[in-house]
């Protein structure tokens, strides 16, 4: 009987190396990027490229320069972040469109993650984003065409119902003395349901308001929270309510004025679903989200809630109360999450009944400027 030829010994050092090898190597196979090691120069010293999904042949790009291979404004950009990626050791991230081959083709939008490898060489990994970008695109044609409707209708609704408020008021102040008890509960009823009906056509003016397109500008948080505390300050004394910072505020980027608006309404409800038993206190404190936004907190010692309506709060014209519990049209944090969706950023809840809420949103940090 023949015996199998004995099996080598099995390297345990080598083994896993070869093991761990073919693991990276599957996965960037399966990766839709492409992946290069750029050393000081500029050249190319490994490849795992993908054009529209189909590989490229590494013979074809390794050895030469970011030259060689992109047009030279785009070469030029991308050899200085890779410089500057050696300089600092910090990651980068760049952006770049390169044209098509011909008219009929479209133009192609990629996005670069660089970062330093032990080797003292570049990594950069490189997406199409061109999909994405399209997606981005009609989804903006699609929010802005929705605020012009919101904002068209509210103005053309407007008129007729401040109409009808006015003429129900003086019908009131006029006719009051010759209408039953029943008549006289009518006419409220109908001053009463056109005001609050005025009150949303004016919140749905400041929601389509929120989406649009302002410039992006470094401002001081503490600024914002100036703003939104002047405000409210009738609401604050009256409440005996108190707001304060923990800790420093840092600089963020975007629109002040905006982000004063979601912290005056952040401000408001915790004021408006305070305890019967304590004063309304409020502490807003921020801290770093990671490299590209900051987090920030807004707490409260108020009524809380439960936490299975955590995204139904964030809906238009959607309450958890009624209007006799709590007065208002359940707005404000619709136009906080579309005010936070257009900074980048996002924005949720931790509340417990009976103890209190913190709403979180992060915002973005100013841009470190490249040399």
């Amino acid at each position: 009987m023949n015996s199998l030829p004995p099996k080598e010994p099995i390297c345990p050092h080598e083994c896993p190396k070869k093991a761990l090898l073919g693991r990276l190597y599957g996965i960037m196979k399966a990766m839709p990027d492409s992946v290069f090691e750029i050393d000081a120069e500029g050249r190319h010293l490994f490849v795992h490229a993908q054009a529209g999904g189909t590989p490229i042949e590494p013979e074809l790009v390794k050895g030469i320069t970011l030259f060689d291979l992109l047009p030279t404004h785009i070469a030029e950009g991308a050899f200085e972040a890779v410089q500057e990626v050696l300089q600092t050791g910090e990651r980068k991230v760049i952006t770049y469109t390169v044209p098509p081959p011909n008219t009929n083709s479209p133009i192609r939008y990629f996005q670069a993650h660089l970062g330093p490898s032990p080797q003292g060489t570049v990594i950069a990994i490189v997406r199409d984003v061109t999909q994405d970008r399209e997606h981005q695109q009609k989804l903006q044609e699609a929010n802005q065409a929705l605020t012009q409707f919101a904002s068209i209708t509210a103005h053309d609704l407007r008129e007729p119902i401040t109409g009808v408020v006015g003429f129900a008021t003086l019908l009131r102040n006029r006719y009051r003395d010759q209408l039953d008890e029943r008549g006289q509960h009518f006419l409220d009823q109908i001053v009463s349901v056109s005001q609050q009906m005025e009150r949303k056509l004016d919140d749905l003016l400041d929601f389509s308001r929120a989406g649009k397109d302002r410039p992006f500008e470094p401002f001081f948080l503490g600024a914002a929270v100036d703003e939104a505390r002047r405000a409210l300050v009738r609401k604050i004394s009256e409440a005996g309510a108190t707001i304060k910072s923990v800790g420093e505020l840092p600089i963020a980027q975007g629109d002040r004025g905006m982000i004063a608006q979601v912290l005056q309404n952040l401000f408001s409800n915790s004021i408006k679903y305070r305890r019967n038993d304590v004063p309304p206190r409020i502490e807003i404190e921020v801290v770093s989200h990671n490299e590209f936004f900051w987090r920030v907190m807004v707490k409260d010692n108020g009524i809380g809630f439960d936490m299975r309506h955590k995204e139904r709060i964030f809906g238009v014209f959607q309450r958890l109360y009624t209007t006799d519990q709590y007065p208002g049209t359940g707005i404000g944090l619709a136009i906080a999450r579309r005010v936070i969706d257009r900074h980048g950023g996002t924005i949720w809840p931790c509340s417990v009944p009976g103890q209190g809420t913190t709403f979180n949103f992060t915002l973005p940090k100013v841009p470190k400027v490249s040399r």
